[in-house]
């Protein structure tokens, strides 16, 4: 029943890369087209108008609706401008939908200079919601982002929620994490060692902006040429990925960031008594800087001790082995080829182990990277000699060396002789 659609989340949850994804899927059903623009671009009040009718020019460019010359003759209530009122209702007829979509809408109230812009949009609204038509006008709404209670944006947000229909983005669950680490495989050519992928999952905290930040990272480690066991020895070089951040910067930017992270969290307030609210929106557009409410900081506090001190952190890993003895794991480990795959029902029938005793040493070779698992069949990785006890004991040694528990011990917790 709703002709208002909202797409609402966190700065960086994936809003535009949603609506591109919806875009997409349009093109393959019958009936429906999806505009959308972005009202960054907007520099007069006439944008969003303008935007209107390029929409029902595309969609009437695709079949939609019919033949008009499509105007917009009524300034105060766009749809029922004679053109556009007839086209819709040809649409209606055909059963023909077309959506509108206003990007990164929050600018729209950001600026003092675009409130004309933001009336526009909401005439625009009001429009489609009393045309009631095949019409429906939609926008991606920063939910993070602070509204002044004075600002007519405050009121129109409460004003249509009863007319509305809001869709809210929420954090990758870790089902949606290895969706999208498995497309990343696909276009990598590769699979992910075990250790790598379980750092992403649990460092990228559900965003899916820092989960491509990461896999764009490793990415290009690869294609110069860079192996994953090499990655693994380095502890998953993200001093890298922190310099390319910073790099990237300007030495206003620069000098802007270290104030907030010297001071995080930051009052914003106090922020733009130092740096310009440019420099500082600049920063939150590259997602290094986000706020909430008014205050300020950095988009990981292991980057903020990165850009204070050039202090990296250590990446524990903290996989509890399953298997029943070293010994165990070292016999069902010999047992593997580097060239031909074993399925665990031949490793349990050879080795007299029960199944579930086979997993729970597949499962620690496979996390210690010793192992990997091709369609069913586990085979001795590459770097790993067949039947080679000291390169197994090696491996699980420099794995090891980054455990969590060695990591406690070496802070102080270990045993000490009186």
């Amino acid at each position: 029943d709703s002709r208002v659609l909202a797409f609402t989340g966190d700065s960086g949850i994936g809003k535009s890369s949603f609506i591109a994804k919806l875009r997409y899927e349009a093109t393959k059903k019958a009936g429906y087209f999806i505009y959308a623009v972005d009202v960054r671009a907007a520099s007069d009040s006439s944008y969003v108008e303008q935007a209107f009718l390029c929409s029902l020019k595309a969609a009437q460019a695709k079949g939609f609706g019919c033949k008009v010359a499509l105007q917009l003759t009524n300034a105060n209530h766009p749809l029922e401008s004679e053109s556009i009122k007839k086209f819709l209702q040809e649409c209606k007829r055909r059963k023909q939908v077309i959506v509108f979509v206003l990007d990164q809408f929050e600018e729209l109230y950001a600026k003092a200079e675009l409130v004309d812009l933001f009336n526009s949009a909401r005439k625009l609204m009001l429009s489609v919601i009393s045309a009631n038509s095949n019409f429906i006008i939609s926008f991606a709404w920063k939910t993070d982002a602070t509204i002044p209670q004075d600002h007519p944006a405050y009121y129109m947000w409460h004003g249509l929620s009863d007319h509305r229909y809001e869709i809210r983005l929420r954090q990758f669950s870790e089902t949606d994490a290895n969706e999208l680490i498995r497309l990343f495989e696909v276009d990598l050519g590769q699979k992910l060692r075990p250790d790598i992928r379980s750092y992403i999952l649990e460092n990228s905290q559900g965003l899916p902006w820092l989960l491509k930040k990461f896999c764009i990272h490793l990415d290009a480690r690869v294609r110069n040429g860079i192996s994953q066991l090499d990655m693994e020895n380095a502890s998953f070089d993200i001093a890298a990925l922190f310099e390319q951040d910073l790099t990237s910067l300007s030495a206003e930017e620069l000098q802007c960031l270290k104030l907030i992270a010297t001071n995080a969290p930051m009052d914003w307030f106090d922020a733009i008594q130092t740096a310009s609210a440019v420099i500082i929106k600049s920063l939150q557009d590259k997602r290094l800087v986000f706020r909430k409410g008014n205050k300020l900081n950095l988009y990981w506090d292991i980057f903020q001790g990165y850009v204070l001190r050039k202090e990296l952190p250590e990446i524990p890993f903290s996989y509890i082995p399953q298997s029943p003895s070293m010994r165990a794991l070292l016999r069902l480990a010999n047992s593997l080829d580097n060239d031909r795959g074993k399925t665990a029902d031949d490793l349990s029938k050879t080795l007299g182990f029960t199944k579930k005793t086979t997993w729970n040493i597949i499962a620690d070779l496979i996390r210690f990277g010793i192992a990997r698992n091709v369609d069913g069949a586990y085979f001795l990785e590459s770097h790993i000699h067949d039947h080679d006890e000291i390169s197994i004991l090696r491996s699980l040694r420099e794995t090891s060396k980054r455990h969590k528990i060695v990591a406690l011990l070496k802070q102080g917790y270990s045993v000490k002789y009186c």
